[in-house]
């Protein structure tokens, strides 16, 4: 826990967070997840930390949190990219006034590319990325300025292709080693993520290795039957492009079928839908032998933890 917490205040003061700043955190209240309560809001005066709980996120939700948010003025949220894109995508398009927050922090899932740029426009203030796991084999942090730095006390971190390392700039399964956890130690753990190691120097100063991108889980894939993994990213664009989509998620459930689950906005004509199908099937292959279909549900269900995840596959990676 201490290595922890240690990890964080480095992270907080890469990018000016100082201990005492107002911080809103759009995750289950601490209370909640040790199931002692069912708190949908709760506050920590000693580090003035406000928990919203992300677990239900309808539009009146959605509202009573902004509300909440412009009373309590936060110098910065702390949310999963799923989480704040829900709610800015919300600001955007009630055209709502928030309290003007000088620093977003995205953890716990991939922040994807279209995410980042809607939460910029919502917030109006720089996002910050932080990467790790729950078995602390490795971390990274984003500082002021912008350089994705590897918390390298924490883990040894190897990025691999067949076994072997990659070259700064390639794709790699991401493998730690972990240096503090003395009970229980780890070595050469997958980590179930890929990403991209740099060799770039960090403006910043500190000295640190950096990573590139965190490309996300190698479970997001979408297997098709000749063996092909196609990331979860590769769709995202996609939907970015549909204004008619408040929520999506890919669900593989067998090698031969993916089901495309969405919460619209209003109404949908079927030629947005079949266009959405094609350009999914475009990216998979047409040779595949695989069935898209379209699903419209009135909400994508989080886990207990309050991510959302862009593609869940239920077949063998």
């Amino acid at each position: 826990m201490g290595y922890k917490r240690a990890k964080n205040l480095r992270f907080y003061d890469a990018i000016n967070l100082k201990h005492g700043k107002k911080v809103i955190h759009f995750r289950p209240p601490p209370s909640l997840q040790q199931g002692r309560n069912n708190l949908v809001y709760e506050y920590f005066e000693f580090n003035r930390s406000l928990y919203i709980s992300n677990l239900e996120l309808s539009d009146e939700i959605i509202e009573k949190h902004l509300q909440k948010l412009n009373e309590f003025k936060p110098y910065a949220i702390l949310g999963t990219p799923s989480t704040l894109y829900l709610i800015s995508q919300y600001i955007l398009r009630n055209n709502i006034d928030v309290h003007p927050v000088k620093v977003t922090l995205c953890t716990s899932e991939t922040l994807y590319p279209y995410q980042r740029k809607v939460i910029e426009d919502a917030f109006g203030c720089d996002i910050f990325e932080e990467w790790g796991q729950g078995e602390m084999v490795g971390s990274a942090f984003e500082c002021k300025n912008h350089g994705f730095h590897l918390s390298e006390e924490i883990g040894l971190v190897e990025f691999l292709k067949d076994n072997e390392d990659v070259a700064a700039g390639e794709e790699g399964e991401i493998v730690g080693t972990t240096l503090i956890n003395k009970s229980m130690p780890l070595i050469r753990y997958y980590v179930g993520d890929a990403g991209i190691p740099s060799d770039d120097v960090c403006s910043c100063g500190r000295g640190l290795s950096l990573v590139d991108r965190i490309l996300g889980k190698t479970r997001e894939n979408i297997v098709t039957k000749s063996g092909k993994k196609i990331p979860g990213e590769s769709f995202t664009w996609i939907v970015m492009e549909q204004d008619w989509i408040k929520e999506s998620q890919i669900f593989q459930p067998s090698v031969n079928k993916c089901i495309i689950k969405i919460v619209p906005l209003g109404n949908v004509e079927k030629e947005k839908e079949n266009n959405l199908i094609r350009q999914v099937k475009n990216i998979i292959g047409k040779k595949e032998e695989m069935e898209i279909s379209v699903e419209y549900v009135e909400k994508i269900y989080p886990t207990q933890a309050g991510k959302r995840p862009f593609v869940i596959s239920k077949v063998k990676q």
